[in-house]
């Protein structure tokens, strides 16, 4: 048989495209999974013009681009009843990263429904709200220091061996780091790294050695005026969001991350809402890249694209390749866990 009658044949089409795939998986470093990513999106793309291609030599161009319409409208009507269904404009992603381990793989088809989620609930006035856009401040001997993002960004970018740093990678309990309404207090995590020459994709549950570190975490967020405490809670619903394009996270597309808190806006009654990746060490809010100069905001109601309902492993992987995100991100060799 030759290629081009397998790659029209839905039975070597099917066999080829999940071959590619275990290569991907499979692939020892970067440099293989960005050759086999490549060439599983070619071969997805080529397999769509070579039926094309057959169709328009069986039955010309012009009933070709008949039937190609006809499928058109037809995923088209499938696509606006599945949006309707699920109240969602988005009812399908896939997981991009590996900050949602160990309970999303990157890969994972995420299916997505339209609905408020479960979260921590508190309320805010309009003003406490605007405190959660700007600075924190982190108190260190004393001293207040105002920082984008958080200690931990702030000791990851620019405020390397300063002593607020050393004293937050040694005893992060030291550093009281406040933002607005809430304090973030941190404790030592552990974090298990798979060492090179181990397994790939799934995390450091794949295979190689484990080594085993130790870094800052968000143990708990503190409402000051109210002194409740509020812990991560991995029985909250997972979210999906699209970020403004200003905001860091919007670099990586629509987030898939656990809601931590469902905030009510008191004057209004509007749903803002703060998440956290269970394999993150700290909230989004207070991620911030100090090289590129850019964050993340609370997440407003219109942002919010539903909560997942299901998952299905490794589908998602064909709509990563399609869109380019052929590389693993390191974080996928490092699974964070609370002491």
């Amino acid at each position: 048989m030759k290629l081009s009658d397998a790659l029209r044949s839905p039975k070597y089409q099917v066999v080829i495209l999940a071959v590619l795939l275990v290569l991907y998986l499979l692939s020892p470093n970067d440099f293989f999974r960005v050759v086999f990513g490549i060439l599983t999106a070619f071969t997805f793309l080529a397999m769509v013009a070579l039926e094309m291609k057959s169709g328009v030599d069986q039955q010309g161009w012009k009933n070709e681009i008949k039937d190609t319409a006809v499928l058109i409208i037809v995923v088209l009507i499938f696509w606006f009843a599945i949006q309707f269904i699920l109240n969602t404009s988005s009812p399908i992603s896939a997981v991009v990263t590996c900050s949602m381990l160990p309970n999303l793989e990157r890969g994972d088809f995420a299916i997505v429904q339209g609905a408020i989620p479960n979260a921590h609930e508190i309320e805010l006035t309009k003003a406490e709200l605007q405190q959660l856009f700007g600075k924190s401040t982190l108190t260190f001997n004393g001293t207040d220091t105002e920082v984008f993002g958080s200690a931990y960004s702030y000791c990851l970018g620019i405020g390397v061996g300063s002593p607020l740093c050393a004293a937050f990678v040694t005893n992060p309990e030291s550093i009281k780091e406040i933002r607005g309404p809430l304090e973030f207090k941190y404790l030592k995590c552990n974090l298990d790294k798979k060492s090179k020459g181990g397994g790939n994709g799934g995390g450091v549950g794949s295979g190689g050695a484990i080594v085993q570190y130790e870094e800052p975490c968000v143990s708990e967020v503190v409402l000051i005026k109210s002194g409740k405490s509020f812990k991560p809670n991995y029985n909250n619903d997972v979210i999906v969001y699209q970020p403004a394009k200003y905001e860091y996270y919007s670099l990586s597309g629509d987030i898939i991350h656990r809601a931590y808190f469902k905030i009510k806006v008191s004057e209004t009654g509007d749903l803002y809402f703060l998440s956290k990746g269970d394999n993150n060490p700290v909230l989004d809010i207070q991620v911030f890249d100090y090289y590129i100069g850019m964050g993340n905001e609370p997440i407003s109601k219109q942002k919010l694209k539903g909560k997942l309902i299901a998952k299905v492993p490794l589908l998602g992987y064909y709509k990563l390749l399609l869109s380019g995100f052929f590389t693993e991100p390191p974080q996928c060799a490092t699974q964070l866990e609370q002491k």
